[in-house]
């Protein structure tokens, strides 16, 4: 396993809370990196003693729906039961319904609370010590106006862009490697960005408008550990897959990224220095990457 010893060092992100307006009219292809700035150590403490990981969202077994009317649970039908399944609960109404029975996890609600994504656990034929042995069931959509389910083709780790209900997610296209894919949950179509070559479920990220996308390509990967990049750079791509514009060119590996609310700075973690290309092991850091607009000639 690669050793994470985050490194934390430069300016407090409060500050870039309260900046607004910077991708208003913007595109992949207008942005450019001004200057990589580093995170104070303060501020990661900060964060750590809040409890928030800045990185991974808990796999949901609650979720409300935006306007918080709409409550999905994977429980059991009354407490002690042996029914499990996913419940939509009303609490205007104060009814509830079930809409899939058996294992479901990592449940999130569309920015319009229209659609329900999360991922189903399915029975295998075959007993381990006389005991049932689920599966994944892949990814699935439950539409609230329509009661209707569509399966999804993307992997195990997604996220709904903040406004429009898009899916964004690894894809393993028909090549083998694995791609970034949007899926538009009202065409029920999917559209593969890019691909990626090694894909960990955090290295992409919406940017707060929802109309692009900031991730991490690798362009080589240790032959040990297919998983460990050591060599990537950091793109950022529109909604549509137009514009693809890389960011940096590094020496560093980039490993995550998380575009922050002020829409002009993209948090990276990334390799201190070139990972060992057996072991795919280095330290790593936080860095800021602050973007700019490009001029127009």
């Amino acid at each position: 396993m690669i050793k994470k010893i985050i490194t934390i060092m430069i300016v407090s992100i409060l500050p870039l809370l309260a900046q607004e307006g910077f991708l208003e009219g913007v595109r992949a292809e207008d942005l450019m990196l001004d200057r990589i700035e580093a995170v104070p150590v303060e501020t990661a403490k900060e964060i750590e003693n809040s409890g928030f990981d800045y990185w991974f969202e808990p796999v949901l077994s609650v979720a409300y729906s935006p306007n918080t009317t709409l409550i999905a649970e994977e429980r059991t039908e009354k407490p002690g039961g042996r029914i499990i399944g996913v419940w939509i609960v009303d609490s205007a109404t104060n009814t509830e319904k079930r809409i899939i029975e058996g294992i479901a996890y990592d449940l999130k609600w569309s920015a319009d609370g229209k659609f329900l994504a999360f991922r189903k656990m399915v029975p295998k034929k075959e007993l381990f010590h006389g005991r049932r042995v689920y599966g994944d069931g892949g990814l699935w959509l439950y539409n609230v106006e329509t009661d209707e389910m569509q399966p999804v083709p993307l992997g195990s780790y997604f996220e709904w862009s903040p406004q429009g209900n898009y899916l964004a997610g690894k894809h393993l296209d028909s090549t083998g490697l694995w791609a970034l894919a949007i899926y538009n949950a009202e065409r029920e179509e999917t559209k593969v960005l890019d691909r990626v070559l090694f894909f960990e479920p955090w290295n992409f990220c919406w940017s707060p408008d929802g109309e692009m996308l900031t991730y991490v390509v690798a362009t080589k990967t240790s032959g040990h550990i297919e998983c460990s990049p050591i060599e990537s750079e950091v793109f950022i791509i529109n909604r549509d897959g137009t514009g693809k514009t890389q960011i940096t060119y590094t020496m560093q590996p980039e490993i995550l990224v998380k575009w922050l609310p002020d829409g002009k700075s993209i948090m990276v973690e990334r390799f201190k220095e070139m990972p060992d290309p057996v072991t795919g092991g280095s330290d790593t850091e936080i860095v800021i990457l602050k973007l700019k607009k490009r001029r127009r000639k």
